[in-house]
């Protein structure tokens, strides 16, 4: 069978794969920046004062590390399917199913439950999380052009992680006896996000239409078909390598600063040292993907992020701490839209939300393990689960920069013939 090109298919690999509607992609991008604010910090209001909460009732650190994978697991299972979904019938179900699913886990959690119904309102939690990011992210490939992507994908990363560390700060800053205040912010928060993903979803119109159902039969939608690429490996490999630092601080970060001397507000500082550059750098680090090479800075982040997270539990002080924190996030800013560009820019609109699927699930099943070994690992060395998820990581970088290595200039994964 010859290979399907774009000519087969109403679509321009250089356009934005909707018609805006209503609103201007400015408009939509606006919204969904509000959305992903409030979901994200929201969410992460509760991490700083978690393991504190769960350690006074009694649960041991590798049950913390037991609970955090749980919700990392629930998001790895929601992930592809929610691509595939949003794919097939729009991005505002997913959007709306992920919110609702995570404010009703906030609820559970406000009724201060038993460990385990923690665990279902966690899952509940990881469910709504995963749907929601992988489509976000599907968004945005499909409100930009190719050209305009970078900087579209560097706000919403500068949102998502600037929103996730001023969550934690704030978290950090009410503190544990602000428990259930934080949970009902969290319910309030998704409510928000709600409202925005509909205004930044509203009137949208999927412009890939197939010629012939010969043609739509002929497109490898599978997962096992989309793998094959070698800048879809090169992005689980980025994403592995990611999960495992994040896993790993989700689990031993506010214990390791406790160990130091930290209250939980300086916790939540240690979020915010991290996030604010984020926020700052967004903008020029899209400039700066637009411009650079996305294999190099992508590779850098988590080869810079990989060394610094083994070299934490050396650091003798929380101040010194919270300035490598936020020396790393000031290197690793462009790596994220230099991926999400790399690897989205001539993939067939209709499998963005299973690609961001495919991405994000390496990234969530890492995590879940990273979470569960950390809390196993923190019990024999304290010291030691830095130094290996941070090695791990370490070394997914080269890898990840061998498999974009062998792509050719455009890998239209999804438009090759079988």
């Amino acid at each position: 069978m010859s290979a399907i090109t774009p000519k087969d298919f109403n679509v321009d690999l250089a356009a934005p794969n909707v018609e805006s509607g209503l609103f201007s992609t400015r408009f939509r991008l606006a919204f969904l920046s509000l959305a992903v604010f409030s979901q994200f910090g929201g969410a992460f209001l509760i991490i700083p004062i978690l393991p504190i909460y769960l350690r006074a009732r009694g649960i041991s650190p590798s049950g913390i590390g037991f609970e955090v994978a749980v919700f990392f697991l629930a998001t790895l299972i929601a992930q592809y399917p929610a691509g595939k979904i949003s794919d097939s019938f729009g991005r505002m179900p997913t959007f709306i199913f992920g919110l609702i699913s995570f404010a009703l886990g906030a609820l559970l959690l406000i009724l201060n439950p038993p460990y385990v119904i923690l665990i279902l309102a966690r899952a509940l939690q990881g469910l709504g999380a995963g749907s929601f990011i992988v489509t976000s992210n599907s968004f945005v490939s499909d409100i930009t052009t190719k050209e305009k992507r970078a900087k579209a994908f560097g706000v919403i990363f500068g949102v998502q992680n600037g929103s996730i560390c001023i969550g934690a700060f704030f978290g950090g800053l009410f503190g544990i006896k602000h428990t259930s205040e934080i949970l009902w912010s969290t319910v309030g928060l998704s409510i928000f996000a709600i409202i925005a993903t509909m205004l930044a979803t509203y009137g949208v119109k999927n412009k890939v239409r197939s010629k012939s159902e010969n043609v739509r039969q002929s497109i490898p939608f599978s997962f096992l078909d989309l793998i094959k690429s070698p800048l879809i490996k090169g992005a689980m490999a980025y994403s592995v390598g990611l999960g495992f630092i994040s896993g790993m601080y989700e689990t031993t970060w506010t214990p390791l600063l406790i160990g130091r001397g930290a209250a939980t507000w300086q916790v939540g500082l240690s979020w915010l040292a991290f996030g604010l550059p984020f926020l700052i750098l967004s903008w020029p680090a899209g400039h700066l993907v637009e411009r650079g090479n996305k294999k190099i800075l992508a590779c850098s982040q988590v080869i810079f992020g990989g060394a610094i997270a083994a070299l934490y539990p050396a650091l003798p002080s929380v101040k010194i701490i919270l300035i490598f924190g936020a020396i790393e996030a000031i290197a690793v800013v462009p790596g994220g839209p230099a991926m999400q560009t790399l690897v989205t820019a001539n993939q067939d609109p209709r499998s963005q939300g299973r690609i961001q699927g495919i991405i994000l699930s390496a990234q969530m099943a890492t995590q879940a393990v990273a979470a569960i070994c950390s809390g196993f690992l923190w019990g024999y060395q304290t010291w030691l689960p830095f130094v290996v998820a941070g090695t791990i990581t370490f070394l997914m970088g080269p890898v990840a920069f061998i498999f974009w290595s062998q792509a050719g200039a455009k890998d239209l994964t999804n438009l090759a013939s079988h």
